[in-house]
């Protein structure tokens, strides 16, 4: 999927991703482009792609937070809805989501939030290069980065033994994600529901792209 009129930016969507964009959001010109990509079943992709949008809005129109801060406090307040699911975290359905949201102002100028292993690419010196990180525990950084947490909380197990838990309890048999938003037992908040193994914090970056690429 290619955000610019040049194809200098684009995002690699899985047939099961669910997309949304919209249009002149707040100001004429822009656009927001979010892919919201699903962990075990579709229904907090679902509920993401119809309420994320006028938290966003809200955050940034009335909060007067910035484009990168009003990413950063939706994405938050979303995962946080989840874990206190109706009052009663514990009946909040086995689901949750990846996903990358994609802010284009009409200057030119991308800002980019993203949960998971979705990857954003830019086309620099004839070549597209990925701009988003790995969020599995494919990345050694991401591993290393479970470490510290581990050591930091106390707690004895190792990553690997964390990360085999993850694979056999919660059924992630090919890559398995290292952050994502969703269900308490996988994305606790405070440790009150859970481990807190898995990372919602949000990359977010933002960059500018020519109108012609050289």
């Amino acid at each position: 999927l290619y955000l610019n009129p040049n194809h200098t930016v684009k995002i690699e969507v899985l047939p099961s991703d669910k997309l949304v964009e919209k249009a002149d959001l707040f100001v004429g010109g822009d656009k927001l482009t979010a892919i919201f990509r699903p962990i075990r079943t579709n229904t907090f992709v679902d509920s993401l792609s119809k309420f994320f949008f006028d938290e966003f809005y809200s955050r940034h129109k009335d909060e007067q937070l910035s484009i990168s801060e009003a990413l950063q406090t939706a994405i938050h307040a979303h995962n946080v809805s989840q874990l206190n699911f109706m009052g009663e975290p514990k009946s909040a359905p086995e689901s949750g989501a990846m996903l990358l949201i994609a802010y284009h102002s009409p200057q030119g100028e991308f800002t980019i939030a993203q949960v998971g292993d979705i990857t954003l690419k830019q086309r620099q010196n004839g070549r597209f290069t990925a701009l988003t990180e790995d969020h599995t525990f494919h990345n050694p950084l991401e591993v290393e980065r479970l470490t510290t947490f581990l050591k930091n909380s106390g707690t004895t197990a190792s990553a690997e033994s964390v990360i085999n838990a993850v694979a056999t309890d919660e059924g992630f048999t090919d890559t398995i994600p290292s952050r994502f938003i969703g269900h308490p037992s996988w994305c606790a908040w405070g440790g009150d529901y859970g481990e807190a193994i898995i990372n919602t914090q949000p990359f977010i970056t933002t960059f500018s792209v020519q109108t012609k690429e050289i």
